[in-house]
Order: C-alpha cells, then sequence, then structure tokens
C-alpha cells in the first residue's frame, strides 16, 4: 500500500513538497576590495614577487601551508597578514620578510590609517 509516502534508502518521507525557503540561485555575497591601505599594498607586493619568480599560488599554498583561498584573499588585500605569515610568504617565494615590508612601504598603495 503507498500513503503518500517515498522511500530514499530505508528512510520513509512524507511526499508532501515544503514550500521554498531557499532561492533559486543564492545570492553571492560581494566583497569589498579595499583600494588603498597597509593590506592592499602588501597583497600587491606578495602578488609582483610570487609571479617575478613565477610561482603559482597553488605552488605558494604548497610551499606555506596557507590555503589557497586565503593567498587570494592577502594578494587582493581582504585579509591582513599576522607577522607569522608575512614570514611564511616571504620564505614560500624566497625573499627577506624584510624586503616585502620595504616593498610594501614603498609601494603606490600604502596609506597608513590616521588616528
Amino acid at each position: 500500500m503507498h500513503f503518500g509516502w517515498a522511500f530514499v534508502g530505508n528512510c520513509p518521507l512524507a511526499s508532501y513538497r515544503q514550500q521554498k525557503t531557499i532561492k533559486n540561485e543564492m545570492a553571492k555575497r560581494k566583497q569589498i576590495q579595499p583600494q588603498r591601505g597597509i593590506e592592499r599594498a602588501f597583497g600587491d607586493e606578495m602578488r609582483k614577487a610570487r609571479l617575478h619568480k613565477e610561482i603559482s599560488q597553488m605552488a605558494l599554498y604548497k610551499a606555506t601551508g596557507l590555503d589557497r583561498t586565503f593567498i587570494s584573499d592577502l594578494e587582493r588585500g581582504i585579509q591582513a597578514p599576522s607577522i607569522r605569515t608575512i614570514f611564511r610568504v616571504a620564505k614560500g617565494i624566497g625573499i627577506e620578510p624584510e624586503e616585502l615590508i620595504e616593498r610594501t612601504r614603498k609601494s603606490r598603495f600604502f596609506a597608513f590609517p590616521a588616528n
């Protein structure tokens, strides 16, 4: 006998339809990428150094253990690096951390926030 139940595996499911609570297309979360600032300057210089050494984000992930999406966020200035991250990135790229910081300070995007 069928009483309006559907079976998935061994689990009976009611055959009625639930009201839609989720949109067909999920809204994409918009990330605001900074135009200026320390994070943007660091990310830009990090990307330049990585590309100059012909290292992909995936290769940098393998060298540093930092997630590829985190590396992407750093390069776009969305995430701020910790001091440990700066050292890991510099080592993975093959440059001194001081050089990466100095390049950041001289970047066209560098803008130290006012108090």
